[in-house]
């Protein structure tokens, strides 16, 4: 009995030991218990952030980004999936300085030597289990740091387009309001002269602007259900859509949430029906 018992507390010690050298591994440069602390806070805020993203991309690369900066203290390791895939998944190691203890007291920032502590941490956004993170590493993937480039252009409809259509199409008369050809020429009319005038903006460059020729064409942007008349111009979650009949013209933009992946998307026939939730 003594045996097992004995057994037992030695057994539970030695995972204790086992998980405090886990714990000191994971942090180099590691001088206080109070330096883990501080930067598992640091990756806890950084989580926060990056969370921002959600929503607006399912990239991996769009999560890194909001805390992606100049200086060494957030290096980019691993990018990889995508939240409809399993989860996007970042790994970052972080970098902080904490001030030297000076015999009992902490001297004031400024006026102490500093001394570097890191760690890596992963984060998975989208999981199946719906945890994200940080985990953190017990030791760092031997990887390349990762640079990201300047961010990628996301073209976007026209500043003003929304208004301008709605105003286009209510000089319609009302039978042209019922034809679908009127409508279209009208939409696209609109389209191009909203373009021109964010074009003539100083700084703004053709690709910031989504062309004509690809949100306006094949045949599923513009249809017509119960005599209304849909529109759905856009990609992604840029869209506008409107809503035509002998008696009435509405154009708006649809909820965020229905054009995330798996949603309605940027609907034309969703529009006809009204576009309701």
């Amino acid at each position: 009995m003594w045996g097992t018992a004995v057994l037992g507390v030695a057994t539970a010690v030695t995972l204790i030991v086992a998980h405090v050298m886990s714990e000191r591994a994971s942090v180099e440069g590691l001088e206080t218990w109070g330096d883990i602390a501080f930067l598992d806070d640091y990756a806890e805020n950084l989580g926060i952030v990056m969370g921002r993203a959600r929503g607006h991309s399912s990239d991996p690369e769009a999560f890194a980004r909001r805390v992606d900066g100049p200086g060494p203290d957030v290096e980019i390791l691993k990018l990889s999936g995508a939240t409809h895939e399993g989860g996007a998944e970042i790994v970052l190691r972080l970098r902080r300085h904490r001030p030297e203890r000076q015999g009992w007291s902490w001297m004031p920032p400024g006026n102490a030597d500093t001394y570097e502590i890191s760690a890596c941490y992963r984060w998975v956004f989208g999981a199946p289990d719906g945890r994200e993170g940080p985990e953190r590493l017990r030791k760092c993937p031997d990887n390349p740091v990762i640079h990201l480039g300047p961010p990628p252009v996301v073209p976007a409809i026209p500043g003003g387009f929304p208004d301008r259509l709605e105003a286009d199409l209510r000089l319609l008369n009302a039978a042209d309001r019922e034809s679908e050809s009127a409508v279209a020429r009208t939409v696209r009319s609109t389209y191009g002269e909203a373009a021109d005038a964010a074009l003539d903006v100083p700084g703004t460059h053709p690709d910031e602007i989504l062309n004509s020729n690809d949100v306006l064409a094949g045949d599923d942007w513009l249809v017509t259900v119960d005599n209304a008349i849909g529109i759905a111009i856009g990609q992604d979650r840029e869209c506008v859509l409107g809503r035509v009949t002998a008696h009435e013209v509405r154009v708006w933009h649809p909820p965020r949430i229905a054009l995330e992946r798996g949603e309605i998307g940027c609907s034309a026939s969703w529009a006809a029906r009204g576009g309701e939730l």
